[in-house]
This record gives structure tokens, C-alpha cells and sequence, in this order.
């Protein structure tokens, strides 16, 4: 008869005529409690394997599956479910069937012969390659071995049906002690319906009530248990003493390492460079020939290849969005950083080197031959020497599976299907790091609790606790007997409440879970947790018991000042402590930008904007990648690279030019012309021929003509930049000038500066108070400084002008006569901007056709808005340059600060530094821009002058 007993009587009973039996998670714990006891400790597996004297070898796991592989192969065509399914998956999946496939009663079907038949096949194969697995040990031992001593089981918690076969074999033998912790009713039914046992144990009531956290994420749940754990170590407690468990431990593994600062039980990884580069291959050999897979390879730094020019061919690759071309195909596109001939050579290497190992193979149905010819590769390229320095556990692991496979498969195979093989079988193996004195972090199922004093379970939510019951992957509800069936879910869900009971045993345990999943779904508690007393503190998360705590403290002032450990009111403070006024030193910023700073107008323009992307773009430098997409950018430059060449040249036959250039346009700049960029090039030709054509017309009747295109502004040019003194350094404004404009007279020199824009654009006044819309005004200036370099006769500023270089297509009412149409694109025609007043300018302007070509006449005349006088300009420029000297001073002075301009300007909108500045648009602050007509800002600078 068996003896059924608690633990302490188990315990009780054992001396050295006992072998003891111990679960896994207990093995560690035992030995050392009787380390000074001499006693043999065994896990039951290990027992039987050692126990074990036939003359098969155990299997490893690579042997196991390349010879399920070829037990699937052997049979395929006697099956009836399963004869054309054939994936590397799906041997997978029969082996993890295989380990609980025995533990059934089936219902007679075709899939359950189909799997009794490749089972059979399996375990003939193995034996018939001098290989047993566990599963046939313990039949061989119920059949062939004698256990005749005493058994002591401490801490069962599962059997299988073999393992109950085995166990009554030792009572019949020898002499069996179980011993059970009473949690577990439906294993200690099924003992009692399987045993004779003589049963002296009481059940095991649980009666505890303990602190029910809920939280709203995973990182507050963790930073409470970190809190708490910090507190109880205060107290001359040991790391060792604590344990946190979860249902499904992994959820939380990517948040410890940002969360928690004392030593816990962790995992590495080894084998990670070896599985990656062998699953990248194999995707390779089984057609995945597209950039961005070669990429990944080199990646891995295992070839010989500057690392930096493998970064630079990534970012060629992504420039010209080639990830899903072939990398087969040559590069024609042209790189500004490394030539074109360069990275070609590169690519063709690569091609080339496997080239040669495919020519090897190729049709070769011998797995030796195949792996012989790729560590001929690998070798000549040096790749295993690499492998071996910097993965040795994964390099070592790759050397034993090849054996294997060379040794154990000897079937026709071809080259993909074997990497396939490889792919699968090279995985990534877990290595346990452990210290001293450490907190115990595991699943519930394998936690260990009696050398604890404080457990934590996270993750008890509904979802999770108890989990739901799964078959092994191949078999379905239908495929068993009901009562089988019935059998299993009743012990699988007593062994989770087990399992929870278990832990609820404890002195000191608290339960948590958060409300808000990763894909941000709400989660509830755990159905266990309905017996508990839960006891509401302000860990507790309750909105409206949180705010009005909160609001209370706030309206009495203290709020920021209170003392103890309310780690809530502590995390709401720092949640809510935003402060993005960044300053950098003076120091880093002249190491940034230099005390004698070059600058373009956008800049100037972009801090004004938002001071946090200025520098990033102009302090930093960082680099955004970014495709070279036929976008609106590109758009603008084509189009005024149409312009620059026609106006340059002559304007006969416009539309024809406009057509040629801009095709020579996309030639130059080794750009690729597809269907899509083909129709908007179209729309582009004929929208810039109906601005040349305007352009034309319009020099019929103004004196002004096209003198200088695409001018540069700078030290070296004809027209020098402006530069403005700071108080501790200068700022100089280097630029390109789209288009200036001259008429010369005997005594006069009218200028205008002309800028094509392919969006819409206006010229306010209002936005050059906050530092916006410079560019054409400093051109202005950066001329009017100049002017004796350019002439000898009176300069005289005329206009600032946008010129609409792109017109957009607009829905057209079919009421409307050709004439009305006709009117309707003169009006998109015109240009915006400010004109000099004066009727000399106004004279060579165009005189009474001036409206025709400029949008400056309302109501019949000419609108006072949209002119200036040149008192009023010098004002403006005077503004410009102590607005320019303020934004210097600032810069060189390190404000930051993320405020960036709101309103008719939106500084957020397409910001490429959006996910690092921190800006709420809920609660920080904005810079508004103010509406003031161009007469109004005239006004005011005027009254700031005479102030």
C-alpha cells in the first residue's frame, strides 16, 4: 500500500535506504536542505534516464526532429489528413504533440491514424538509429527494470499515465511514500482512484485576505513591487527573500530592466547572431532577393565589409526606396556619398561569392555534399571565424547541428530545404544569470515559495488566471473521448486554482494587475480574486477616490509638499511636471554654431518657428532618413529648373522647352520616371507654360526683364550676404535669389526680387514682427546694401513678388463661358507680393496693366495694402535686422525652448522632431501669431522709430 502523506511527514520517514523524488522547480531547494544527509535526489525523469542501461542512446532534440522529419516522409503516402502538408512547422508541431499524445483516449478518425502511424514510424526509426527518447525509457523500464528500495515523492503536483504506471511498479517492487500538499483535489482523486493508499493527510484550506492592487500600466504596477521590495530591504531583509510570479512572466521581461535596480533572476540569450544569420540565408536561397533582406545580412557585421560602408549602402537603399527591389539588379541611381561604381562593386561581391556557392549546389540532392560546399563557404569568406568570436555558444551549437543532420538525414533533400531544416532547428537557447542574492522572478506553474517570505503576483487579470485550457497543437475537442476530455480540463483547471492557492499560502503576498493591455484594451481581475478581502489603499488605482485626494491637497497648497511614502501623490506630481523651456550653456552653443555664425533665411525663419527644431536641425545636425519620393519638394525644384533654363535662353516655343527641360531635369538628376510621376510631370508642363506664357505677356508691357537667375548670395557673389552684429559674436544670411529683375533708365536703377513658389504663398508683413516670411525681404536688403557693386545710378527697390509656379487644377462650373474660365486662370495667374508706390515704379511696372500680372488693384485701383514707400522699407529693414540680431543673441545664448508658432503658421505640422520634444498640445504653451493689416505694421514701426 502507498503512503499518502503531507510533506513534513514525508520528510520524516526519509534516511539513506530512500531515493527521493523531487519535481524539477524543487531539485535545487532539497539538495541543499539536505546537503549534509548524503541522500540520492533525483527529478523523476532524470531518475529513469539514469536508471537506464539499454543499449540505445537518448535522443537529443536536433535528432528527434530530423527523425520525426523523416518518419513524415517514410509514410506520407499511406496518410490520409496529412499527405501534402509538409512544412517545417508541422514537424515541429508533431513532436510537441507526440509528448502528450499517449496521455489520450482517442476517437477512431483519420487524423488520430494518420498520427498513431507517423508516431509508430518514429519511434522504429529511432531505435533502428540506436536512439531512444523519454517517453520509450519509461516503457523500457516498466518492462525491464526492478526498483526494489524505498521511494519518497516530495511535492507532486502531475502525472502522466506512464508515470503512474511507474510509480505503482515501485510500490509493487519496493516501497513508495507520496507525499502531497493537499492544494490539488483532483490530483489527489485521481491518486486515490489509481492507488491502494494509505491517506493520512488533511485538505489544505485557504482562508487569507491580502492587498489587491490595480493599476493602469505595467510600468506603475512594477515601480509599486520596486517600492515596496526597497522598503522591506530597508528592514534587514535579503533580496533572496522575495519572489514575483506572473501567469506569463515574458510580458514583463522587455520592463524589468527600466524599472528595477536590485539584482533579480534574469535570462540572456546566446546563439542570437548564429540563428540570425542562418535564417536570413535561408531566405535568401528560398527567393527573398530584395534589398532590404541582403541589408539585414550585412548588418551583421560577419562579412568582410567596412561597417560604415554598409550603412551607407542602407541609406542609399532606403534614399531610393529600393527595400523590396531585387539586389540582384545594378544600381543606377546616383549617391552623393559614396559612387555609384563603389557600391556597385559592393553589391556585386556579395552576389558573386553566393553566386558561386548556388553553382555548387545547385540540383545536388546530397545533404552531405550540400552542407560540405557551404562550410566551404562560410570558411572562405572567414564568416566562421567571425561566428566563432563573437557567438561561440551559438557557432558550437551550429557545428553540433550540422553533424547531426549530416549523420541522422539521409534522404534526397535540396539546398532550400535543408536551410529551411537549419533555419528551424538554429534557435536562439536561454541562459539563466544568476546571483547570490537576488529576487526570484517565474511563471506561477514553476514558482517555488518555501524558502520565501514576500510574493508578488503580477498580471492577475481575467485574460490570464486561470488560464484557458489547450489541446496539443494537432488534436481538437472532437478528436477525444468525452470523458477523457472532461478528465483533462477538471485536472488542468484544478492545477491552475492549485497553483493560486499555493501562492495565497504564504504570510506576505500581494496581488496586482494592470487595466490597460498593450494594444490598450481594458482588462478586469482575475475570477480568483472575488474570495479576497481587498483592502483599498492609494496604490489602488480609483480614479475618483485619486483625484479628489488630489484636488484636496491641492486646494490646501500641499500638494508639493508632502512628506512620508505617498509614491502616488509623488507620481502624479511628476507626471505633471512639464517644463520645456531647454537651454543649453553658452559654451555648447558657439561649439555649435560658432560666434560668427552662416545661416540661410530659412533658418532664421525655422527658429522663429520653433526654437527646440532649430536646433536639432542646425545645432545637432541630425539626420532624418528620408526617400526620395517625387514629392512636393522635388516638384519645386523642377519647376524652377524649367524656369532658370527657359528665361535663361529664350522664351520660343515655351510649352516644347517646358517639356524638354523638364525631362533633362529628372536625366541630370538620375531620378526614375514611372507611371505616376510621368502623369504629374504632364500636369507639371502645362502648368509652367501657362506662367511662361504670363511671364511673356507681361514683359510686353513692363520695362522689367529677367537679369539675374538663381543668384547666390554670399561672400564670394556680386551681391553680398547681410551681416549683423551680436552682442557677443555676428550672424551672416547666405542665400540663393530665385529671380531679380532690372530697369534701367538714365538716372535710375529699378530692381525687384522675384520668387516662384509652387504652393500658396503671402507676403504679410505681420509675420516679419515674429521673425517669419525674411527670405525675399533680406534679398531686398542684402541688394539695396550692394547696389554700388551692381550700378552707378540711384538703386531703387520696386517689388517683392511670388510668381505661382504650379497652378492647381480647380473644379470649373459648367455655367461658365470659355472667357469666364479664361478669367478665372488669370486670377491664379497673379502675382503676390508689395510694390513701391511711387508712380515712376508704378510707371515701369505696367502702368494701368499692372493688375493684369500683379494681384495689387481693388476696387479699380491700386490697394494701398499691397505698396510701400521707400521711408516705410528702410523702417522694415531697420525691424528685420533687430530681429535678426535678437534670434542670433538667443541662439548663441542656448534657448530651446519648445514653443513653436500656432495659427495661419503651424511650426507641428510635418515635424520631423515631433517624437522628441515633449510638446502637449493639451497644456503647453504656444506662440500665436497676431493679424495686423501691412498699413497697421507700418504704423507701428513708425511709432516705435519716433518713440
Amino acid at each position: 500500500m502507498i503512503k499518502l502523506c503531507n510533506e513534513n511527514e514525508a520528510i520524516n520517514k526519509i534516511d539513506n535506504d530512500y531515493i527521493v523524488i523531487v519535481s524539477p522547480k524543487e531539485e535545487f531547494y532539497y539538495k541543499n536542505k539536505f546537503l549534509k544527509k548524503n541522500y540520492k535526489i533525483f527529478t523523476l525523469n532524470n531518475f529513469i534516464v539514469n536508471e537506464y542501461n539499454g543499449p540505445l542512446n537518448k535522443a537529443n532534440d536536433i535528432q528527434s526532429f530530423l527523425i520525426m522529419y523523416k518518419a513524415y516522409l517514410s509514410v506520407k503516402k499511406k496518410l490520409k489528413r496529412y499527405n501534402d502538408v509538409l512544412n517545417i512547422s508541422f514537424i515541429s508541431d508533431l513532436l510537441s504533440t507526440y509528448k502528450d499524445f499517449f496521455d489520450y483516449e482517442f476517437n477512431n478518425n483519420d487524423k488520430i491514424d494518420d498520427l498513431k502511424l507517423i508516431y509508430d514510424t518514429y519511434e522504429e526509426l529511432l531505435i533502428k538509429e540506436g536512439l531512444i527518447n523519454c517517453k520509450m525509457i519509461f516503457e523500457y523500464a516498466l518492462k525491464n527494470l526492478k526498483f526494489n528500495f524505498n521511494y519518497v515523492f516530495l511535492g507532486i503536483e502531475s502525472l502522466s499515465k506512464n508515470e503512474y504506471k511507474l510509480i505503482s511498479k515501485m510500490n509493487d517492487e519496493g516501497n513508495v511514500i507520496l507525499s502531497v500538499d493537499g492544494f490539488d483535489k483532483e490530483l489527489i482523486n485521481n491518486i486515490k482512484d489509481n492507488f491502494n493508499v494509505n491517506y493520512s493527510y488533511k485538505d489544505n484550506k485557504i482562508n487569507k485576505s491580502t492587498d489587491f492592487l490595480a493599476f493602469n500600466d505595467i510600468e506603475e504596477e512594477l515601480q509599486y513591487v520596486l517600492n515596496d521590495i526597497s522598503k522591506k530591504i530597508m528592514d534587514n531583509n535579503k533580496y533572496k527573500d522575495f519572489i514575483i510570479v506572473s501567469k506569463d512572466i515574458s510580458l514583463y521581461e522587455p520592463y524589468f530592466h527600466f524599472v528595477f535596480d536590485f539584482p533579480y533572476s534574469k535570462c540572456s540569450y546566446t546563439g542570437i547572431l548564429t540563428s540570425r544569420f542562418i535564417k536570413i540565408f535561408s531566405s535568401i536561397l528560398n527567393g527573398d532577393f530584395s534589398c532590404k533582406n541582403f541589408m539585414n545580412l550585412l548588418k551583421l557585421d560577419l562579412f568582410d565589409i567596412d561597417i560604415k560602408k554598409v550603412d551607407i549602402l542602407d541609406n542609399y537603399i532606403y534614399e531610393w526606396d529600393l527595400e523590396d527591389k531585387s539586389f540582384y539588379i545594378p544600381f543606377v541611381n546616383k549617391s552623393n556619398i559614396l559612387n555609384l561604381e563603389e557600391l556597385n562593386n559592393i553589391r556585386e561581391d556579395i552576389i558573386n561569392q553566393l553566386r558561386y556557392f548556388l553553382e555548387n549546389v545547385v540540383g545536388v540532392k546530397d545533404v552531405k555534399v550540400i552542407l560540405k560546399e557551404f562550410w566551404t563557404y562560410l570558411s572562405e569568406l572567414k564568416i566562421d571565424e567571425k561566428l566563432f568570436q563573437k557567438d561561440p555558444d551559438g557557432y558550437n551549437n551550429f557545428v553540433i547541428l550540422s553533424e547531426n543532420i549530416s549523420d541522422y538525414f539521409n534522404l534526397p533533400i535540396s539546398v532550400e530545404n535543408i536551410f529551411e531544416i537549419i533555419s528551424s532547428l538554429s534557435e536562439k537557447k536561454v541562459v539563466n544569470n544568476n546571483f547570490l542574492d537576488e529576487v526570484v522572478i517565474s511563471n506561477i506553474n514553476e514558482a517555488f515559495y518555501k524558502d520565501k517570505k514576500y510574493v508578488y503576483l503580477i498580471g492577475a487579470d481575467s485574460s490570464s488566471l486561470p488560464s484557458e485550457f489547450k489541446l496539443p497543437k494537432l488534436l481538437e475537442n472532437n478528436d477525444i473521448n468525452e470523458e477523457c476530455l472532461i478528465n483533462k480540463i477538471n485536472e488542468f483547471l484544478s492545477l491552475e486554482e492549485a497553483n493560486f492557492n499555493r501562492l495565497t499560502n504564504n504570510d506576505n503576498f500581494k496581488i496586482s494587475y494592470h487595466k490597460l493591455s498593450s494594444d490598450l484594451s481594458l482588462k478586469f481581475p482575475s475570477s480568483y480574486l472575488s474570495g479576497n478581502v481587498i483592502k483599498p489603499e492609494y496604490g489602488l488605482y480609483n480614479k475618483s477616490l485619486i483625484m479628489n485626494r488630489y484636488s484636496s491637497l491641492l486646494s490646501e497648497e500641499k500638494v508639493y509638499t508632502i512628506n512620508g511614502d505617498d509614491e502616488l501623490i509623488k507620481k502624479i506630481n511628476r507626471a505633471y511636471y512639464h517644463d520645456l523651456n531647454f537651454k543649453i550653456s553658452k559654451e555648447s552653443a558657439k561649439k555649435l554654431y560658432s560666434n560668427h555664425m552662416i545661416c540661410s533665411p530659412s533658418s532664421i525663419e525655422m527658429y522663429s518657428k520653433c526654437q527646440f527644431y532649430h536646433f536639432c536641425q542646425y545645432g545637432l545636425k541630425l539626420n532624418i532618413k528620408e526617400k526620395r519620393l517625387f514629392d512636393n519638394r522635388m516638384i519645386g525644384s523642377l519647376v524652377h529648373f524649367i524656369l532658370e533654363k527657359i528665361i535663361k535662353n529664350n522664351f520660343n516655343d515655351a510649352e516644347e522647352k517646358t517639356r524638354y527641360y523638364a525631362y533633362k531635369y529628372f536625366e541630370e538628376n538620375d531620378k526614375l520616371i514611372d507611371n505616376v510621376t510621368k502623369y504629374v510631370i504632364d500636369n507639371i508642363i502645362k502648368s509652367t507654360s501657362m506662367l511662361l506664357k504670363n511671364i511673356i505677356k507681361e514683359g510686353n508691357v513692363s520695362l522689367f526683364k529677367p537679369r539675374y537667375l538663381e543668384l547666390k548670395v554670399d561672400a564670394k557673389s556680386i551681391i553680398k550676404p547681410i551681416t549683423i552684429n551680436l552682442d557677443e559674436g555676428s550672424i551672416t544670411i547666405n542665400g540663393i535669389v530665385d529671380r531679380i529683375d532690372v530697369c534701367e533708365t538714365i538716372d535710375k536703377y529699378y530692381y525687384r526680387v522675384i520668387d516662384y513658389k509652387t504652393g500658396v504663398k503671402k507676403l504679410r508683413l505681420d509675420d516679419c514682427l515674429d521673425g517669419l516670411n525674411l527670405q525675399m525681404l533680406l534679398y531686398l536688403l542684402a541688394i539695396k546694401e550692394s547696389s554700388s557693386s551692381l550700378t552707378n545710378k540711384e538703386a531703387i527697390a520696386s517689388a517683392v513678388l511670388y510668381y505661382p509656379a504650379l497652378i492647381k487644377e480647380e473644379k470649373i462650373s459648367r455655367s461658365l463661358n470659355e472667357d469666364e474660365i479664361k478669367e478665372g486662370i488669370s486670377k491664379r495667374l497673379l502675382a503676390d507680393g508689395i510694390i513701391n508706390r511711387s508712380n515712376d515704379v508704378i510707371e515701369v511696372l505696367g502702368n494701368d496693366e499692372i493688375g493684369n500680372y500683379i494681384d495689387v488693384i481693388s476696387r479699380g485701383k491700386i490697394n494701398d495694402e499691397k505698396t510701400f514707400s521707400v521711408d516705410e522699407l528702410n523702417i522694415l529693414f531697420d525691424e528685420i535686422k533687430r530681429n535678426i540680431k535678437k534670434i542670433g543673441d538667443d541662439v548663441l545664448n542656448g534657448n530651446i525652448t519648445v514653443k513653436p508658432v500656432k495659427g495661419r503658421v503651424d511650426a507641428c505640422s510635418f515635424c520631423k522632431f515631433s517624437s522628441i520634444c515633449g510638446f502637449d498640445k493639451e497644456k503647453d504653451s504656444i506662440k500665436r501669431l497676431k493679424n495686423y493689416k501691412n498699413s497697421e505694421v507700418f504704423k507701428m514701426l513708425e511709432g516705435d522709430n519716433n518713440a
